[in-house]
């Protein structure tokens, strides 16, 4: 009996030390993220299509808590490393090397839970200009992919993603005939700002 009523004194002596413990802190510092729940509009710039000539900078806008919209443009280098799919098949994509050029993108992306920091399915529709001598090649992308956004610190996050699409080619510039050229295998790398 007595150890039954040390245990049950100490219990109860341990049980209100914390409770007053926790009343002297205020709790709302523990709730405040500086609003990046509430985030609706992100920029992102892919360091993987760096490697592969093209600055490429992205603006995404919630549209719902599952659903976002997004946006891009980018400046094409002038150089060009061959991208994974022109690896796997050995395939040659210019004669010369192209003078340089611009791209843009526009897509949607579903997130599982919710927007900013999730998985995440994406549709993206990606053009790019490529000055080549005196004549112009495009490169018409669509493509699926699945990725996932991780928080880093603040308001800075980390973005990853990989897909399959299709890459629709017109060596006569951006009004000429358009041809399947390949399957793509889209590869992203990024890092995202969120506010």
């Amino acid at each position: 009996m007595k150890r039954l009523f040390i245990f049950s004194f100490l219990t109860v002596f341990a049980f209100v030390g914390n409770l007053i413990c926790q009343d002297d802190n205020d709790l709302s510092v523990y709730f405040d993220d500086g609003g990046f729940t509430t985030s609706k509009n992100l920029v992102s710039i892919n360091l993987a299509s760096i490697i592969v000539d093209d600055v490429h900078f992205t603006y995404e806008r919630k549209i719902s808590d599952v659903f976002s919209f997004e946006i891009g443009a980018g400046y094409l280098l002038p150089y060009y490393v061959r991208e994974l799919n022109y690896w796997i098949f050995n395939e040659k994509v210019f004669d010369t090397p192209p003078d340089g050029g611009y791209s843009y993108n526009i897509g949607v992306n579903y997130f599982y839970m919710s927007f900013p920091d999730d998985f995440y399915n994406s549709i993206n529709f990606r053009q790019r200009n490529y000055s080549v001598g005196a004549s112009n090649v495009v490169f018409r992308d669509i493509s699926y992919s699945l990725g996932a956004r991780y928080n880093i610190k603040g308001n800075l996050m980390f973005d990853y993603s990989f897909g399959l699409g299709y890459r629709f080619e017109s060596k006569d510039g951006v009004s000429g005939n358009y041809k399947i050229e390949s399957f793509i295998f889209p590869i992203a790398i990024k890092f995202d700002y969120v506010f």
